[in-house]
């Protein structure tokens, strides 16, 4: 049986919790949806110029790069090797959110056109997203928010639990015909619960992306030194030895076959007579490789396998994965876009089923006894928790400090009236 004072103390934390968050994680979940459409919308806005018509023959790389670059201006950073004969080839320079692609016809060796990664739409959903259009102090105003979004997890979790016993109801029934109040409960607290995991997940890995957690982690790796090495990164470092013609596209893409890593394979184009190829493949994290090949002669300068990688580093990238939806392939981004559309669902309903609960003029705070004292395992996971998420453990002093403060002065007025009773007015006056 759950310990009734307690369960009272979860939810008022629960209810705290909520207000500082709900209207921001509805925002972040309905952006971060949008997020994993990216692509499919992207696909589907430029189909035009991604589709062809297939031939019985192709124009070499080669000549395709050649056509890129002029439009390009200068030499693409990358060619992903494909084999959709559907698709034009893609030539990509920049990185991240900044890409811009070149998309050649391979059996015309024609562009058919350009496109930024970083159009106008997604470059506010990704504002949103990521600092709510306020710069810096939005960026602060997230990581917070994320914060108390695993207070919110944890203490629903503990309230939803069934009082008594095991009921299949209670882990599964949302009550339709029970008044607004209770379905608007119902769907916050059963699909809240049933989604909690991926929710979980999504915050820690993205307190990685957060300015001071994530600062934080980077400086500790860097000390460390459990980061990528240096060459995985690129391989300036390397030279070619420029005897001879260097290698075509063609003949590259060759190379990079008789790697035979799993996965895709992107070549990093050389920008320089002296550059290097270089071959990354993009699968499992034990099974990825950067291999360095000499430009001219196809010899491999250098291979990194991902044993070379720091534990933080790596541990940083798996969350990042998880965090972007790109783990474990569409199943898990499947899992990713039901869930955000539920986020989005439980943020609204509780905002409506808590604002139609609270009384007028009130917070709406569940009343907690004052003999309750939180046990020295909450204390020390609250202690912990606050010196992790150092943004969490200055928020919930100030709240703290103002719930002491409140009460100091109530106690003041209650004195204060105490003294100014009738009973010690002068009885001649």
């Amino acid at each position: 049986m759950k310990n009734t004072q307690l369960n009272a103390w979860m939810w008022r934390w629960h209810t705290i919790a909520g207000l500082i968050t709900l209207p921001v994680f509805a925002l972040l979940a309905l952006t971060g949806l949008l997020i994993l459409l990216q692509s499919d919308y992207e696909a589907l806005k430029h189909s035009d110029i991604r589709q062809v018509s297939p031939q019985n023959e192709q124009v070499s790389l080669q000549q395709q790069l050649v056509a890129a670059t002029k439009q390009f201006g200068k030499i693409p950073g990358s060619y992903t090797i494909k084999s959709d004969p559907n698709l034009a080839t893609e030539f990509v320079t920049g990185h991240h959110g900044e890409k811009s692609y070149v998309l050649v016809n391979q059996y015309t060796g024609e562009v058919t056109g350009t496109y930024e990664r970083g159009d106008a739409l997604f470059a506010i959903v990704r504002s949103l997203h990521g600092e709510l259009m306020l710069g810096e102090f939005g960026s602060y105003m997230i990581e917070l928010v994320n914060s108390w979004l695993f207070v919110l997890v944890v203490t629903g979790i503990f309230v939803w639990w069934p009082k008594k016993k095991f009921k299949r109801a209670s882990f599964f029934t949302i009550r339709f015909n029970k008044g607004k109040r209770l379905l608007y409960r119902d769907l916050h607290s059963v699909l809240g619960a049933w989604t909690s995991l991926v929710l979980i997940v999504m915050l820690a890995s993205g307190m990685f992306l957060t300015v001071v957690f994530g600062s934080l982690y980077k400086d500790i790796q860097k000390s460390a030194d459990s980061g990528y090495p240096p060459i995985w990164r690129s391989g300036k470092s390397l030279s070619s030895t420029q005897i001879g013609d260097p290698l075509t596209l063609d003949t590259m893409v060759q190379v990079a076959k008789q790697l035979n890593l799993p996965g895709t394979i992107t070549i990093s184009l050389p920008k320089k007579s002296d550059s290097v190829f270089t071959v990354k493949n993009r699968t499992n994290f034990s099974d990825q490789q950067v291999v360095h090949i000499d430009q001219y002669s196809g010899e491999i300068l250098r291979r990194v396998t991902w044993d070379e990688v720091g534990t933080m580093a790596a541990a940083r990238s798996l969350f990042m994965r998880l965090h972007m939806g790109s783990f474990y392939g569409l199943p898990y981004w499947y899992l990713l876009v039901v869930s955000m559309v539920i986020f989005v669902l439980i943020s609204v309903a509780g905002l409506v089923a808590y604002l139609m609960r609270k009384p007028q003029g009130s917070w709406g705070l569940t009343k907690v006894p004052d003999s309750f004292k939180a046990n020295k395992l909450i204390v020390t996971a609250v202690v912990i928790f606050a010196v992790l998420l150092p943004l969490f453990g200055i928020s919930l002093a100030i709240i703290i400090g103002a719930s002491y403060l409140q009460k100091m002065l109530a106690r003041k007025r209650h004195y204060k009236r105490t003294l100014g009773t009738p009973s010690d007015a002068n009885p001649a006056a």
